[in-house]
């Protein structure tokens, strides 16, 4: 009787001490843009491959990682600013096009190592984005990885705005590819 109670106590307490993870709130405000398509019709999907469903993690030595995620999906808001971007660049989103863009975003992570005196946090962005048409398919790979460094613990608004700020990189380099470009053209 004595052990029940004495593991239903332990129990009680470690639930009263788990949290729920932290979020964050990554944006993203791409920069203006000059192309213009001519009403071309195009369909868009996507899909989020990554392995692990968290964005960040803070590893702090001898402790179990802390685990955080975006607010919204991350997939979600990727694909609603490549929309809007190519919406006001002239693409017209319609189910029954002929040019099909798919989208998959397989690497979004902050990795952050954190000591008693200065931590690294590295942020790694990796999104595929094909194009198929009647004949054949553009196949592209955009990656993007970055480091902050700093004094003690990581600052929660620091590494939203980087990781923002390289969201935001890697759509533009989306919207500027020439291949891209050339082939939603046609």
């Amino acid at each position: 009787m004595l052990k029940k109670l004495l593991l239903s106590a332990s129990l009680v307490l470690l639930t009263a001490c788990a949290s729920t993870p932290q979020q964050v709130n990554i944006t993203a405000e791409p920069a203006q843009l000059t192309t213009q398509y001519s009403d071309t019709q195009v369909t868009l999907s996507s899909k989020d491959i990554r392995d692990a469903n968290y964005l960040i993690a803070i590893h702090k030595v001898g402790e179990p990682a802390q685990l955080l995620n975006n607010k919204g999906s991350l997939i979600n808001l990727t694909t609603a600013k490549l929309q809007q971007g190519w919406e006001q660049q002239g693409l017209v989103f319609s189910p029954q096009a002929d040019i099909a863009i798919s989208l998959e975003l397989q690497t979004a992570r902050v990795d952050v190592q954190q000591d008693s005196f200065e931590h690294q946090a590295e942020s790694t962005l990796m999104l595929i984005v094909s194009i198929k048409n009647k004949e054949q398919t553009l196949t592209k790979q955009f990656r993007s990885a970055s480091t902050l460094t700093g004094a003690f613990g990581p600052s929660m608004s620091d590494l939203e705005a980087k990781f923002s700020q390289q969201l935001s990189s890697l759509l533009n380099d989306v919207f500027s590819d020439q291949q891209i470009r050339d082939y939603l053209a046609r």
